[in-house]
């Protein structure tokens, strides 16, 4: 708690010296390694909570698979033909800002683990004044990413944009698109995975490109 209070207060300092005349000065990089290394000290779980997360755009090709054969011999089979069916779906993942809890963090997982209960120590409080440093320091160094997040989190759900929300995340789900079939006629010839890719990506390219111009769209009306 001193050391986040401490790079609270150094982090106002190095602000009122960048507004001032000492940009460049030995007390502003004085405050700025001091800020650094406060920064390091302080707890895994509390710098976990003043990242700056942006949002992400996740676009999933889904490809139903058959194929008919005409039996040979017992041991053989020709490839006739080889269907396919494709469609995307799009989402978008907008980062919320999780509320402080007493824990503990893996540092090779990230997995947070909620601290035990201890005997006559008043979490809640203690929490609270953690919630109250996070959000004061987020909106020094973030003045207008968190608002910004907020707004676009409300104007999804606005849009009655179908949603699942996560621990740290929204996750926001565009309707799937029009499933497109696509017909392989083998002709005796083999056909490879790497062929049914390839032309996967071909045919969702347009359905991919104009979802994602969607988002924009939704986006800059936002």
């Amino acid at each position: 708690m001193i050391i986040f209070t401490l790079y609270d207060l150094t982090l106002v300092a190095l602000q009122r010296s960048e507004e001032g005349t000492e940009v460049g000065s030995d007390i502003h990089a004085d405050l700025a390694n001091l800020v650094k290394e406060l920064y390091g000290k302080l707890d895994p779980v509390i710098r976990n909570h003043l990242l700056k997360r942006g949002i992400s755009v996740v676009q999933n090709i889904y490809v139903g698979f058959d194929s008919e054969y005409k039996n040979i011999d017992p041991k053989r089979n020709k490839l006739l033909t080889v269907q396919l069916a494709v469609n995307t779906k799009t989402f978008v993942k907008i980062p919320k800002q999780p509320v402080f809890t007493l824990s503990t963090i893996n540092p090779l997982t990230q997995e947070v683990y909620l601290a035990t209960e201890i005997p006559g120590f008043d979490r809640g409080y203690f929490e609270a004044i953690v919630n109250n440093l996070i959000k004061r320091v987020r909106q020094r160094r973030y003045p207008y990413n968190d608002d910004s997040v907020l707004k676009l989190i409300t104007a999804f759900q606005k849009a009655a944009v179908p949603y699942m929300e996560k621990a740290d995340t929204y996750v926001f789900s565009l309707p799937l698109t029009d499933i497109q079939p696509i017909l392989f006629i083998a002709g005796g010839k083999e056909i490879s995975f790497a062929d049914l890719v390839k032309k996967s990506n071909e045919v969702s390219r347009a359905d991919i490109e104009s979802s994602y111009e969607k988002v924009l769209i939704l986006l800059r009306d936002i």
